[in-house]
């Protein structure tokens, strides 16, 4: 121990006696006579090995030599300066973890059409950002080491896919005018991030604290697609009849780049083995990026025909960026036999992905003069911000 229970028996004995001063390793204390004081330890050593004690406690003795010290908070920490030993005998700290993410894209819709009923002043729109209400499932793992001076490396990779349809076909709206409209429309979304980078800890009050800077390689790839048809009685005043209008969308944006990225994580113990964290990253990523939209709209019926076919295509160097953050809860209990840590976290996610400068637009539209009116128009690169918020659950261990 730092701070023996004799030392400070004797010392606390003879401060009650005749006052005077204290000195237990790091504490030093001027004493009345009478006057008690409570000193305690702030680290203690075991197999080679430096654990930390939470430095809001204050009760003697704090820690049952292991890992989970009660109600001194966690106390597995990175190896301190009592040699490289770190307990595996290599001299490292190897760090590997799985998390589970679990997000909702919120992003503008890339295809969205517009139908209106002009006699009797009826309308009805939709975009392909309406498909975007759930919860997708995306997995990261990571796996590093930390030598005894703090500095490490680590990779990391996350992933995100997610197809999602809507249909809506022939259900009557708009009565008594007799209108009839149906819809699909499917949204995809692939996405990925790949960093390898050096690491560094270090300690700030009461926060541990891990700084990161290194390379990613990553990729987005949004694509949408919408189909519409409406059968549209026509007025009696203009012949009567009906019209068949149907309207078809897609855009697509990829962008695939390299850049940096920075990230910097704390960790700060409460109680039971539970520490508080957030982490905060930021990546600049430069690319190439292709966008393309089409559109197409036709109508037939009683008075003739129409078609319309609108495209746009873009592509080159583009860049973005990627920021994100993490706040939640960590608890960890150490595993003697081992002499290992294992740890289950988890948090609240938000990510947030730039748009590009690589835009393009298409908008196609049929209809007849007192009867109506069929629009969709795509889009795709320079309305592609996204956003994802979510939450987070991750398992690991630390050797």
């Amino acid at each position: 121990m730092t701070i023996s229970r004799s030392l400070l028996a004797v010392g606390l004995a003879v401060s009650a006696i005749l006052g005077g001063s204290v000195h237990a390793a790091e504490y030093t204390a001027t004493l009345l006579p009478g006057e008690e004081i409570l000193l305690k330890p702030i680290s203690y050593e075991k197999s080679n090995k430096i654990y930390d004690v939470s430095c809001a406690d204050d009760v003697l003795g704090c820690g049952s030599e292991s890992c989970d010290t009660g109600s001194c908070g966690n106390a597995c920490q990175t190896c301190g300066d009592v040699g490289c030993g770190c307990g595996n005998g290599y001299g490292l700290t190897f760090v590997a973890g799985v998390e589970a993410t679990f997000l909702a894209p919120i992003r503008d819709g890339q295809t969205d059409w517009l139908y209106q009923d002009i006699p009797n002043g009826i309308s009805n729109s939709y975009t392909t950002s309406d498909n975007n209400v759930s919860i997708v499932p995306a997995p990261r793992i990571w796996l590093g080491f930390v030598n005894c001076y703090g500095w490490g490396a680590q990779i990391r990779y996350w992933e995100l896919n997610d197809n999602a349809l809507r249909s809506d076909p022939f259900v009557p709206f708009g009565l008594p005018a007799g209108d009839v409209i149906g819809y699909s429309a499917v949204n995809s979304l692939q996405m990925f991030t790949l960093d390898a980078e050096v690491t560094k800890n270090f300690t700030w009050g009461c926060w541990d604290l891990q700084a990161g800077f290194g390379y990613r390689h990553a990729s987005l790839e949004v694509g949408d697609t919408a189909a519409v048809s409406a059968l549209v009685a026509r007025p009696g005043g203009i012949g009567g009849g009906t019209n068949w209008m149907t309207g078809t969308g897609a855009s697509l944006y990829n962008f695939e780049g390299d850049g940096i990225t920075m990230a910097l994580t704390g960790y700060r113990p409460t109680c039971h083995g539970f520490d508080f964290f957030w982490s905060a990253r930021g990546s600049v990523l430069f690319g190439s990026a292709d966008a393309l939209s089409v559109t197409t709209a036709q109508l037939s019926g009683p008075g003739g025909s129409a078609a319309f076919t609108s495209t746009g295509a873009a592509g080159g160097n583009d860049e973005i960026f990627i920021g994100e953050l993490q706040v939640g809860t960590q608890w960890s209990h150490y595993l003697p036999c081992a002499n290992a840590c294992f740890f289950f976290r988890g948090a609240f996610e938000y990510q947030y992905w730039s748009d590009g400068s690589s835009r393009t637009a298409a908008t196609s539209a049929v209809g007849e003069t007192n009867v109506g009116l069929l629009q969709i128009a795509s889009q795709s690169g320079g309305n592609s911000t996204m956003d994802l918020v979510g939450f987070t659950i991750a398992t690991g261990i630390t050797y």
